[in-house]
């Protein structure tokens, strides 16, 4: 947000997105569980809620990478970039494609799973 100089047309969206997905992971995390053999298993999560989540990850981490990265293009333009941005630029890019790609790897093996129990 600081990249956009707290824009509210940047901020109020983003708040509003965090606020979503906030509300799915406190709805996600209604499960069942039980103590069997000294450990307490999970027998029943609702995988809908759980792949909505995911997805919903994944898309905020998307709009955010593109937000950063057009804000840090557009700074970085400008004769007088600060080291700051330069380093956001290599190193909270990177994060943030690593972790959009993680949340696809959940998804696609959660989708892989619910695929095969239907049959």
């Amino acid at each position: 947000m600081a990249i956009w100089r707290m824009s509210l047309y940047v901020v109020i969206p983003l708040t509003v997105a965090i606020l979503g997905h906030w509300s799915l992971l406190l709805h996600g995390v209604l499960l069942k569980a039980e103590w069997l053999d000294d450990a307490c298993t999970i027998i029943y999560t609702e995988n809908t809620i759980l792949g909505a989540t995911f997805i919903y990850a994944m898309c905020f981490d998307l709009i955010v990478l593109g937000l950063t990265g057009w804000g840090l293009i557009y700074q970085l333009g400008r004769r007088t970039s600060s080291p700051v941005a330069s380093l956001i630029f290599k190193d909270g890019l990177i994060y943030l494609i690593i972790a959009f790609f993680a949340d696809l790897v959940a998804v696609i093996f959660m989708a892989i799973q619910m695929h095969s129990s239907f049959e």
